[in-house]
């Protein structure tokens, strides 16, 4: 069982989960001979003794790196440096790299020429060529990329709603030089796209009801048979797996469907899975990934019926909540004997064509889609995570630190701190990171920091202040206060016991504290100790996020049950400059007159009467200058930004 749980903005995860064989060929274990992996356990794998184990988050969701750290697995002999990969508007990716927004999809004709879709309101890829360098590609479209396929290095599809338009969807090629809009689906969300070579191509999808198109070489075309029988299953999390011209499977709201060239049929030899995923491996041999009432794992075609090839068993554990939330096993990929899987604790495992293999991988996120080629394997999956394997060695491509990063503050461009909470029961430490000018880096924490509540939550470090270049202090979770001056010790303060919601001043002598939940309390630093004070004027009962460039140069952000408002301050009158309905706007950084950014559940940028909206994760801003700005994520990802 996979539980989340957020609790004051700290995060943790509970995972128990016993690993079972299942039937012949069905042992779950690690134990090989040489030949097959390189060892009596191989590199990377988890023995499991007689098929039955515990997994415990096997590879966990964040890995093996240090907390705060930010290493990594090493990049292969002979890569090139990765450049910095840069949105649009000039913001450039530090924090994870080479990027940080999810991975929907991935595909690739060989590992010199890897196509990855970025989830995004606009169509964008990361391709990696034969310098193993990944480079962003835009498309400019109005497409959130759900699935790539590709019959050769220069005819590349893929599938994904439009983000402009409602129910429409839309299907784009690549043909070595250019992404294009190849064919415009209406009424249709699509989800998956498949084939068995340049002329027998399908995309699959849902609307009103089921949708499935195909392409003969010449022109796409609704397939009217197909959407007959997606019709009454709704299409979808749709995946097909096209073999042959007359060897297509197709897996959609759990059930499973056959198309032999002539006819489609409804797969009815089990009715107690439901079919996440399924490929194709032979005329006669399929895998499928399944759910079922206590066990999540992967069944085998034998050509006239499915059983069993290994299963994970999923005990009753409810999380806090008392909502339980299953392991799942979803993507399934390569041959016959060599296919991989996935769950979503990051766990990976391996079919060799006699026994299962399960392989802790380093993954820090849930993985979304993998590809496999004669030993080699990539998966993706979301806040950019990547992970590569040769031979049954797991890596990690991305690399950076996992957090939800509330925080941030600096007292230049070279001293800038970022404040967060892990992202895992496994690292209860919060997260503090500082950016020298050169490099981004862990910094270790008071031990105070690392006392978490009594639902085994971690701490987190939610608000940072950075009045010079030498003094910085954090304020957390439960009455985290703590400062350090220069390299001594970090000196803590016990003011309450209630969550630090903010810490600012204008000097290293001149700070105000505010806590919060439950109870509402204002301390006033002046150089030696803090006191209690009053609340500040410009702080109510709920109070605004503001930001203060001069007298007359005041920002604020004011919510309501519908709406965040952005209101300026010019020293007579406060003016409401934009309302943004249903988002909320958690904060304003202004660089200087006539200019702002709002940060919430999207970054928006004011300057000289013009707004800009861009495609970012839910995000907090700060910066010293115009041209200096950064932003930081709170979904989780640790993303941090610079502009």
């Amino acid at each position: 069982m996979l539980a989340w749980r957020r609790r004051r903005g700290a995060w943790a995860v509970w995972c128990v989960v016993a690993l079972c064989g299942a039937c012949r060929g069905g042992a779950l274990t690690s134990d090989r001979p040489a030949s097959s992996i390189g060892g009596a356990t191989g590199a990377g794998a988890v023995p499991v003794s007689g098929g039955a184990g515990s997994a415990q988050g096997a590879g966990g969701a964040q890995g093996a790196a240090g907390a705060a750290g930010m290493t990594a697995g090493d990049p292969p002999a002979g890569a090139q440096a990765q450049p910095r990969l840069c949105e649009e508007d000039r913001w450039c990716w530090y924090n994870p790299l080479p990027q940080g927004r999810g991975l929907t999809a991935v595909w690739a004709s060989s590992a010199t020429d890897v196509w990855a879709g970025v989830d995004a309101r606009t169509a964008v890829f990361l391709h990696r060529d034969a310098s193993r360098v990944w480079t962003r590609v835009a498309t400019g479209l109005a497409v959130r990329v759900e699935a790539i396929w590709g019959s050769s290095p220069r005819s590349v599809w893929a599938v994904g709603a439009r983000t402009d338009v409602p129910l429409v969807s839309t299907i784009l090629h690549w043909d070595g030089a250019t992404w294009t809009e190849a064919y415009r689906a209406d009424d249709a969300l699509l989800h998956a796209v498949a084939g068995s070579g340049p002329n027998d191509v399908w995309a699959i999808g849902s609307g009103a009801h089921g949708f499935a198109y195909h392409f003969d070489g010449a022109a796409w075309t609704v397939d009217a048979k197909a959407t007959a029988f997606l019709t009454p299953l709704g299409g979808q999390a749709a995946r097909i797996s096209a073999r042959a011209p007359n060897d297509v499977w197709l897996a959609t709201n759990g059930a499973l469907l056959h198309f032999d060239g002539r006819a489609w049929t409804v797969d009815h030899t089990d009715q107690t899975a439901y079919v996440n995923d399924v490929w194709a491996t032979g005329p006669n041999d399929a895998f499928r990934t399944v759910t079922r009432t206590k066990t999540v794992g992967v069944d085998r075609w034998n050509g006239s019926t499915w059983s069993a090839s290994f299963a994970v068993s999923l005990p009753p554990v409810p999380s806090p909540e008392g909502s339980w939330q299953q392991l799942r096993i979803d993507r399934v990929r390569g041959r016959a004997d060599d296919l991989w899987t996935f769950d979503t604790s990051g766990t990976a495992y391996h079919f060799d064509g006699v026994v299962w293999g399960r392989f802790t991988t380093g993954a820090r996120a849930v993985m979304t889609d993998i590809w496999v080629d004669g030993g080699t394997a990539l998966a993706v999956g979301q806040y950019g995570e990547m992970l590569e394997v040769a031979g049954y060695n797991w890596r990690r491509i991305t690399t950076g630190t996992s957090a939800f990063l509330y925080a941030i503050h600096g007292s230049g461009p070279d001293d800038v701190w970022f404040g967060g909470a892990p992202t895992a029961l496994i690292s209860r430490v919060p997260h503090l990171l500082h950016w020298d000018g050169r490099a981004i880096r862990g910094v270790s924490l008071p031990t105070a920091a690392e006392a978490g509540d009594a639902y085994g939550a971690p701490n987190g470090v939610t608000t940072v202040w950075a009045p010079d270049p030498s003094t910085v202090w954090i304020g957390g979770l439960r009455g985290l206060l703590a400062r350090r001056h220069g390299d001594d010790p970090w000196q803590t303060f016990a003011m309450t016991t209630d969550d630090i919601q903010q810490i600012w001043g204008a000097a290293a002598d001149d700070g105000w504290l505010l806590a919060a939940s439950p109870a509402r309390e204002a301390f006033r630093w002046q150089g030696d100790t803090w006191t209690p004070a009053p609340l500040p004027p410009d702080v109510t009962a709920d109070p605004a996020i503001v930001w203060t460039n001069a007298p007359d140069d005041v920002w604020a952000v004011r919510t309501t049950p519908y709406t965040s408002e952005l209101q300026h301050f010019d020293g007579t009158t406060w003016t409401t400059v934009r309302s943004f309905y249903q988002e909320g706007i958690g904060g304003a950084w202004s660089p200087g007159p006539n200019e702002v950014y709002t940060s919430g559940d999207r970054l928006h940028h004011y300057k000289n009467g013009a707004w800009t909206d861009l495609d970012t994760p839910p995000i907090r801003v700060w910066g010293t200058a115009s041209g200096d700005a950064w932003a930081i994520a709170q979904d989780g990802s640790g993303a941090i930004l610079r502009h």
